[in-house]
């Protein structure tokens, strides 16, 4: 009982966060409490989860929204669609291995300019947290934050990266080429499955990298203390792995 009491006073803490503008203005504040107390208490509890949200959040943003963000990190990396893939050999073989290199090139250079909007639609996410969402969270597993920013957050992220994604393939050569020969395939194209639609196509892997790379960071700070990298996280999630 008393546990579930603290949970609730800390909780009922994170609405201060939503006046205190966005992305800059909401790390200020996470950086403002220079005092802690001796014992653990419910406002350190929110602190620490709001301060571990950002952190993974940050990383992921600043990592990916990067020149080669998603280039230099074959894991994120944006592949080329399926029908380029297949032939990339014969492409290679007509002399066009420059033009597909580009193409690929520019798919991640899409996904790299698209990134940084999502430091806001991130920082949003957290200020609309309902008390059950901050609860499972809490008591989730290593991405429990990562699927409630994608379960709050994808569809927001979809619509404000496309246009980011549509502008830097429009100046490609062999992206223009691309979408011709989809639309000469008319109703044939819809065998190329999500690559039909190369802009929709490179919106979803951005997404996914971003998503993956929150992950990556939450479960760092859940399960090393290592990753922990201020005295509040440590506190916080160092209580945790003791049960407490």
């Amino acid at each position: 009982m008393k546990s579930r009491l603290r949970l609730l006073i800390c909780l009922l803490i994170l609405p201060a966060a939503a006046h205190a503008g966005w992305w800059d203005d909401f790390l200020d504040v996470i950086g403002s409490e220079n005092s802690v107390p001796a014992s653990m208490d419910a406002g350190e509890v929110a602190n620490g989860l709001r301060e571990a949200l950002a952190k993974g959040t940050r990383v992921a943003v600043r990592d990916l929204g990067r020149t080669d963000g998603f280039w230099d990190q074959p894991r994120f990396r944006v592949p080329l669609p399926k029908p380029v893939e297949k032939a990339r050999k014969l492409l290679k073989q007509v002399g066009a291995s420059d033009e597909v290199d580009a193409f690929h090139l520019g798919l991640n250079r899409a996904a790299e300019q698209a990134v940084p909007v999502a430091a806001k639609v991130f920082s949003d996410a957290v200020r609309q947290m309902s008390i059950q969402d901050a609860i499972d969270i809490l008591q989730g597993p290593d991405d429990a934050a990562t699927r409630y920013f994608r379960r709050t957050t994808e569809a927001s992220l979809s619509e404000q990266f496309r246009p980011l994604v549509e502008k830097v393939t429009a100046d490609q050569v062999l992206a223009q080429q691309y979408r011709s020969l989809v639309a000469a395939a008319g109703p044939f194209a819809s065998m190329l499955g999500d690559a039909a639609d190369l802009d929709g196509y490179v919106t979803a892997q951005a997404l996914r990298a971003v998503y993956a790379r929150v992950a990556e960071e939450e479960a760092k700070i859940r399960r090393d203390p290592a990753a922990r990298t201020t005295e509040l996280l440590q506190r916080v999630f160092g209580q945790q792995d003791e049960g407490g």
